[in-house]
């Protein structure tokens, strides 16, 4: 039975025992389930759900891996996002500055750890992170490779950013 099969004559037809109205309601309701937790209404729903489920990026010190205070409200709210919604879970993706490459990554993925240990700390599973990837910023990194872009500059490439994966699907990844 489709979703759209709710509202169909049978539903009014006074022959129509309650048994079979509640067994057509409950096939409804099984029907409708299996939509809402599928990639299709991920796809369906991207931009709501984006704007529904987002969570800001946290920035890092020069050679730093601690979690730094200004990082605390966005975290936290990614904690009680993450304690309302159970079904969510979260790709943790770090980022260093351009200098320095094979170090950096190293750091990059400490900057990851340690915001993920923060957000166990605060009694979220670890069995609901994923570290997707980690080291040198893509093509939004503005100096370009260049390692004596300014210290402000490389500042903003210092991150760790979150996205949040529902039904299996990363919303950060789609457009």
């Amino acid at each position: 039975m489709a979703f759209s099969d709710f509202k169909s004559d049978r539903m009014t037809d006074p022959s129509y025992t309650v048994e079979s109205k509640v067994s057509a309601l409950k096939e409804n309701a099984s029907v409708r389930s299996l939509y809402l937790s599928s990639e299709q209404y991920v796809f369906d729903n991207l931009g709501s759900l984006k704007k529904f489920f987002s969570a800001a990026d946290i920035y890092f010190d020069l050679d730093q891996s601690a979690i730094r205070p200004d990082a605390i409200p966005a975290l936290d709210k990614l904690v009680n996002l993450m304690m309302e919604h159970p079904e969510i879970s979260v790709a943790t993706t770090a980022y260093s500055d351009t200098r320095f490459s094979k170090y950096n990554a190293k750091l990059a993925l400490s900057r990851a750890e340690a915001a993920n240990a923060y957000l166990i700390s605060k009694g979220i599973g670890a069995d609901r992170f994923l570290i997707e990837k980690h080291g040198r910023p893509q093509a939004e990194n503005p100096c370009n490779g260049d390692p004596s872009c300014s210290l402000a500059v490389q500042q903003l490439n210092r991150k760790t950013e979150f996205n949040i994966v529902y039904n299996g699907v990363n919303l950060g990844q789609i457009n």
